[in-house]
This record gives C-alpha cells, sequence and structure tokens, in this order.
C-alpha cells in the first residue's frame, strides 16, 4: 500500500520536511483496516506511518509492525 499524503512538496524546505514534528500519517484505524486486509507493508512519503505529532507511534508500535507489515518511509518523486 503506497500512501501519498502530498508532503513531498516541503522536500526543497528541510526545516519544514524534516524540522517540525506535524506531518501527516495514517490513522488507527485505517492501519488497522489495512491489517485486517492483508496488506504486507505501507509506504509514505513522510517521515513516519505515523503522525508527527504523535510521540507514542500508535501505528507504528500497536498496529502495522506487531502484524509483520514494513514500512517504507520518505518516498518521494
Amino acid at each position: 500500500m503506497l500512501v501519498r499524503t502530498g508532503w513531498e512538496r516541503h522536500l526543497a524546505d528541510p526545516e519544514r520536511y524534516i524540522g517540525r514534528m506535524d506531518f501527516p500519517g495514517v490513522a488507527v484505524d485505517a492501519a488497522q483496516l489495512l491489517v485486517s486486509r492483508g496488506v504486507v507493508g505501507v509506504g509514505i512519503d513522510t517521515l513516519g506511518v505515523d503522525p508527527g505529532a504523535a510521540t507514542d507511534f500508535p501505528v507504528h508500535a500497536r498496529v502495522t509492525l506487531p502484524a509483520g507489515v514494513w514500512h517504507l518511509e520518505g518516498l518521494v518523486n
């Protein structure tokens, strides 16, 4: 599964792209749906599958990785 949030538009501005932890990500409910449908991997154009403001990484730590779903992060162009 590939997720294109449009975050790559900030790639030319490192302060915006990686300096702030306010990027979009996958919601827990959406991640649970993906796992239930047998998705084996998630690729996303942000720094992580969780929204940047998520300090406890609920998707990463409690949904996708425990289910064996791999992540590709920072996909651009």
